[in-house]
């Protein structure tokens, strides 16, 4: 008898091992690509603040302005301020700061109503100031911003 007739089977088994690593090479390199794609993709590109500024040129009435004032955390204290009149967060108030935008807009009719607050503020402060806005009758409603180049003194109505 020849030997090849007693030979055993060969051993058949495939190492994984190689394809394993490929794959996390793989799942490591489409994270990093994610990761590029979606810091590129936040890139956006500002409106021109001139434009706006031209625009107001042409309406010679002066905003009526409502500064957020900062820092007021307790209800009583005077949240809101408008010309020289200080509000307090409360409904009362709010009312109130309603009833003098609406007073002021019967004044110079089709004036613009700018809300100014600190750029940290947070806007559960803010949208009550909007609203007496919206509820004072104004048609248009701005958030005042800052241009880059400009001081915050400068940008005071």
């Amino acid at each position: 008898m020849s030997r090849s007739a007693h030979r055993l089977p060969a051993d058949l088994r495939s190492n994984l091992t190689p394809m394993i690593d490929i794959v996390f090479q793989l799942i490591i390199f489409f994270m990093v690509v994610a990761q590029i794609t979606r810091h590129r993709a936040v890139e956006l590109t500002p409106p021109m603040i001139e434009a706006r500024q031209n625009n107001n040129d042409k309406n010679k009435t002066p905003p009526i302005v409502i500064h957020v004032i900062p820092g007021a955390s307790a209800e009583s204290a005077p949240a809101y301020r408008l010309n020289d009149e200080l509000f307090e967060r409360t409904d009362e108030g709010l009312a109130a700061l309603a009833r003098r935008v609406a007073e002021s807009i019967s004044r110079e009719p089709g004036a613009e109503v700018h809300v100014r607050a600190d750029r940290l503020e947070d806007y559960a402060r803010v949208r009550p100031a909007l609203e007496a806005a919206r509820k004072g009758g104004a048609s248009t409603v701005g958030l005042v911003t800052v241009s880059p180049g400009t001081t915050d003194e400068e940008s005071t109505p």
